[in-house]
């Protein structure tokens, strides 16, 4: 039972196309209850927040519950993108989590260090992954409350 009045929006910065496809197949396979927006690196990720460029429609856009982001991006990475959400009074208060393929111990402190909420060993096993993402909407959507993310 979702508690939410409202549309469940995750952001996900991801660059690699075909990860992006597979994120979709896998959503469908588990009939997740949220809506997965797809972002290609940081700066994106940080046009999409500040609804800036092709992000301006706040309709089609709107701000996210949960932010998903992979930590090797072109352009801004993950762990720059981190930084500079949690610098910003708005954007600081929404859960990020690493969700990468990443398992270098160095690199996940790096990211916990600069505010992250948890990361996420992202399987390459589409199974795993679908497990993945049912778990973050178990946790994040049934058992979490989160506030809506207009409210900050």
């Amino acid at each position: 039972m979702s508690f939410f009045p409202y549309q469940k929006i995750v952001l996900y910065a991801e660059n690699n196309p075909a990860d992006r496809s597979l994120i979709r197949e896998a959503m469908k396979e588990v009939n997740v209850s949220y809506e997965m927006q797809f972002v290609a690196d940081g700066e994106e990720l940080l046009d999409y927040l500040n609804h800036k460029g092709k992000y301006e429609d706040k309709k089609q856009f709107p701000l996210p519950h949960i932010i998903l982001m992979d930590n090797d991006m072109p352009r801004v990475n993950g762990l720059e993108a981190l930084k500079i959400l949690k610098e910003n009074d708005q954007f600081r208060k929404i859960p990020v989590i690493g969700f990468s393929t990443t398992e270098d111990p160095q690199k996940i402190q790096q990211f916990y260090q600069a505010g992250a909420t948890a990361y996420i060993i992202k399987s390459i096993d589409f199974s795993g992954l679908a497990e993945a993402l049912k778990s973050i909407e178990d946790f994040w959507f049934q058992i979490v409350r989160l506030p809506d993310p207009n409210t900050y």
